[in-house]
């Protein structure tokens, strides 16, 4: 007997509610990005012949109206700074404030970020803080942690929210103004003399319960094969600190265990940064993240619950369908699931899906001869349908989680996953699985066989889904971060393992330590511990041995995004239709029309006949970026802090330069080792394609050590491994290292010039000493760079006698009292001076002096850290025809994305 080939129901257009929904979010978009928003609007009205009946385009008007009008309400405003908060943030000294704990979460490298709010100064009826305060907690003594509900004292230097301002990257400032949070503080170990009073709330105490117990289970020395198996090496060892403190096994053994806590609670507080940047490189970031595969497992729960009751009582399924009892059991899992883990916006849009599909799957049981004369023309629901009834519901709650960059890359994961099940279908019922040996378990009655095809299938469908997820999210993870990796194929290997083993196993782990049965719990999360420890270790092997890290790549123009998603989605009407409908040519003519937006401006940027100066926003160091036309770029300076976790070089520099352009530079200059100006510089030394590199000559072997060391000795100490590290990336990646002197001049373009003016021959620069640059064009001075050269140092440049004047005046030495020589100014008459420091910073810089010194003079004075990027151009035509005047501007939100 012959048995028919399934058939695979096409994709379908989606219904008009759909596309009103669409327009909805396409409107809030519009009140922030009008310009990419109305484009796709555009596109879609063109691919959708329905926008051309007047009703229904009136309809559509108002959706994306409601949404443009709900975009523009829930905007936040940064609140004024309260008096004693200003009085704090002058003295640059902490405050004694209490406040009611609202969220904790655990970070990497044993740090708590706590959500506080009505935040006030201890023993005072002063006005509290106008939003919450993000307090970052790190090295967190032993103890219990503070929880929801307890008010929490201590004394911190408050200071506002802020972000990296730099045109064309993301700004962190407006995430945290997103979700209430306007002002932040630091605390390190115990010195904020931290307070915990009240009682938490039952939810809260309960949850920490349950962590605990799984985190005892984990930590009990009668099941410790996983690290039998795999002893940690001397050297891997670690402090002994936070909650594993009484534990005797190493730093790395107890990462592995930190792996279960991260999967269960969303509690990296175990981890450590060198770990999450090997599972970044690996691709498998998204793994840790509690999202829709983690409800997948509370869906096989309810369906063993669902198989217990057909056992006990089979009559059940003659009321309730098995698929609908099934999808009724989930429910309450993953409402408890999404409240132990915290409900993170991905896990929420899981649960919407989750229940909107079991309630949209019993309607049709209820109602079969209503939905199923509809059937015949579209199916009852689709995935789609599931995927913006559940953005629809998040919208409503919140419009502005749209540019929530965990919501975007959730939601594009899941459509990408749609969008490839029909071909994934196909591929196994047409494609070359239909006549492989594995072809044979299709259509067959025998129960082994058809077991072994659904078994077959599953796996196929996991992979498949795996790397469409992967695929889709990969132009949002460009245009985010700039970065890659060519490992993501080990997710192929890693998820089924994390869905079919670790998940499970942790989930009746957990499902046991609740019940108080330890020796069973720890036997069932020791062996879901026992893979984590296996990937770990594999990706610490391959770090070493194969090089595995992320690279760099073009962060793709906006249109970018827009096309490839149209282009995929007309890639999907395809599927099981003889040729292509209208629909999907007009979608490959829009995708074709976004895709060439971005290189031709390139093209444009290009010839296009400007010279550009930008002071990026790098916090308290120095980046200068130099632009000059047919694509001429050079950085001078990286900037740096003094953080591990966080690389200016990689986390902020680098997206700026890869905007919509190539990871390449013609040169990068170091004006001296420091680490504020060197640290980045390291990143995008090893990364990117650099001609040349122009620097100071190294600084000599540091002195035998005595007992009183000066600042400036102390300061070379600490960056010299930097400097060292610096050099072997230039001799590793053969990239030419200068080392000019007074005189030289570094050729840009057609009457383009870097001037080198200090140091002079046979000096060798110490201290903040170091290159002073002259950016010129056809002769006229156009900006000074005087990195951070102090007083004496700028006195012996003036008695050269060297042409110092420039319109643009990038204060030496972030604009330091120490700096401040008047001589400077009257060299340089600058129209314009610029001043690289971080806002609040503890330096207080700029100095008053230098304010009141260019206030005096009448020169304004912009500052990176009040205003973002500052940015100078000038235009190459008139500098040939000898015309002086530039334009400048700080950074501000602009109407288009980030990119």
């Amino acid at each position: 007997m012959k048995h028919p080939t399934p058939t695979i129901p096409p994709l379908q257009p989606l219904l008009f509610w759909e596309t009103g929904v669409l327009l909805f979010a396409a409107g809030i978009v519009a009140a922030r990005f009008p310009v990419p928003a109305l484009s796709a609007c555009a596109a879609m009205a063109w691919v959708d012949g329905r926008t051309r009946r007047p009703a229904c385009c009136l309809v559509l008007l108002l959706f994306l109206a409601a949404g443009w009008w709900a975009g523009l309400r829930a905007e936040p405003a940064a609140p004024p700074l309260p008096a004693w908060l200003e009085t704090s943030l002058n003295a640059r000294k902490a405050v004694p404030v209490q406040g009611v704990v609202r969220n904790v979460r655990g970070l990497p490298d044993r740090r708590l970020r706590i959500i506080m709010e009505d935040v006030v100064p201890i023993g005072s009826d002063a006005e509290p803080l106008p939003g919450r305060l993000a307090l970052t907690w790190r090295d967190v003594p032993e103890g219990p942690r503070p929880l929801p509900g307890q008010r929490l004292a201590a004394r911190l230097k408050i200071r506002p929210v802020h972000g990296f301002r730099n045109r064309g990257t993301w700004n962190s400032e407006d995430y945290w103004h997103r979700q209430g949070v306007f002002f932040q503080a630091w605390a390190a170990q115990d010195d904020a003399a931290v307070r915990i009073s009240e009682e938490p709330s039952f939810a809260a105490a309960l949850r920490e319960r349950l962590r605990l117990r799984v985190l005892a289970a984990l930590e009990s020395p009668d099941f410790v094969f996983s690290r039998r198996l795999f002893p940690a090496p001397p050297h891997e060892a670690g402090p002994e600190t936070g909650p594993f403190r009484e534990n005797p096994l190493s730093a790395e053994a107890r990462t592995a265990t930190a792996v279960i806590p991260a999967l269960l609670f969303g509690d990296r507080y175990g981890l450590e940064t060198s770990d999450m940047e090997r599972i970044n490189a690996a691709g498998l970031t998204h793994s840790l993240a509690l999202s829709g595969q983690h409800l997948a497992v509370a869906a096989l729960g309810a369906l063993a619950v669902a198989g217990l009751v057909g056992l006990i009582a089979p009559g059940v399924f003659l009321r309730f369908p098995a698929y609908s009892l099934v999808g009724l059991l989930s429910l309450p899992l993953a409402a408890f699931y999404l409240w132990l883990g915290d409900a993170p916006p991905s896990l929420i849009r899981a649960a919407i899906m989750l229940t909107c599909a079991c309630l949209l799957r019993y309607a049709a049981d209820l109602f079969p001869e209503r939905l199923h004369r509809r059937a015949a023309l579209r199916p009852p629901f689709a995935f789609a349908d599931i995927l913006i009834a559940a953005l629809f519901c998040m919208l409503l709650n919140d419009p502005l989680c749209l540019y929530d960059l965990g919501v975007q890359l959730s939601f594009t994961a899941v459509a990408g996953i749609a969008l490839c099940l029909p071909w994934l279908r196909a591929l196994w019922l047409r494609g070359p699985f239909a006549v492989s040996p594995l072809g044979v378990l299709q259509g067959k009655a025998s129960p082994a066989r058809a077991a072994g095809s659904r078994l077959l299938r599953l796996v196929w469908l996991t992979l498949g889904c795996s790397g469409a997820a992967q695929i889709a999210t990969l132009p949002l993870v460009l245009d985010a971060f700039g970065q890659s990796t060519l490992w993501f194929p080990l997710n192929l290997l890693w998820l089924p393992v994390l869905g079919f083993v670790v998940l499970p196993l942790s989930f009746l782990g957990l499902a046991t330590a609740a019940l108080g049965l330890g020796p069973a719990a720890s036997l069932l999360l020791h062996s879901a511990d026992l893979p984590c420890e296996t990937l770990l270790r594999g990706l610490l092997w391959m770090q070493r041995h194969a090089g595995m890290d992320v690279f760099v790549a073009p962060r793709p123009h906006w249109t970018a995004l827009l096309g490839f998603a149209a282009i995929a989605v007309a890639l999907s009407l395809r599927v099981n239709r003889p040729r292509l409908p209208l629909a999907g040519k007009r979608l490959l003519i829009v995708g074709a029309v976004f895709l060439a937006v971005g290189p031709l401006l390139w093209v444009h940027a290009f010839f296009e006949p400007k010279v550009g100066l930008r002071v990026l926003d790098v916090g308290q160091g120095q980046a200068v970026l130099l632009e000059w036309p047919r694509n001429g770029r050079a950085l001078v300076d990286g900037g740096g802090l003094f953080s591990d976790r966080f690389d200016v070089g990689r986390d902020v520099v680098s997206p700026i330069l890869t905007a919509n352009n190539l990871p390449r530079l013609d040169f990068i200059a170091l004006s001296h080792p420091d680490r504020d100006h060197l640290k980045g510089l390291l990143f995008i030394a090893s990364r990117y394609a650099v001609g040349a590199a122009y620097t100071t000559p190294p600084r000599l072997p540091a002195a035998p050590a005595v007992p009183a060391q000066s600042s400036e000795t102390a300061r070379n100490k600490a960056s010299r491994p930097l400097e060292e590290a610096f050099g072997s990336i230039l001799a590793l990646r053969d990239i030419p290292r200068h080392t000019p002197r007074s005189g030289d001049v570094i050729p840009l373009a057609d009457g383009l010039a870097l001037e080198v003016l200090a140091p002079p021959p046979g000096v060798a620069p110490s201290g903040n000493d170091g290159l002073v640059l002259r950016l010129t064009g056809n002769g006229r001075g156009l900006a000074l760079l005087p990195g951070d050269a102090e007083g004496p140092y700028l006195r012996n440049l003036l008695r050269s006698g060297a042409d110092l004047s420039a319109e643009v005046l990038v204060l030496p030495h972030h604009g330091s009292s120490g700096s401040l020589v008047s001589e400077l100014y009257d060299a340089v008459s600058p129209e314009l001076a610029v001043a690289s420091a971080g806002a609040h910073n503890a330096y207080r810089l700029p100095a008053r002096a230098v304010r009141e010194e260019l206030t005096r003079r009448g020169i304004p004075l912009r500052i990176t850290g009040d205003e973002g990027e500052i940015a100078v151009y000038w235009n190459t035509r008139e500098l040939r025809d000898g015309n002086r005047g530039f334009s400048s501007s700080p950074y501000q939100r602009s109407s288009l994305p980030d990119n």
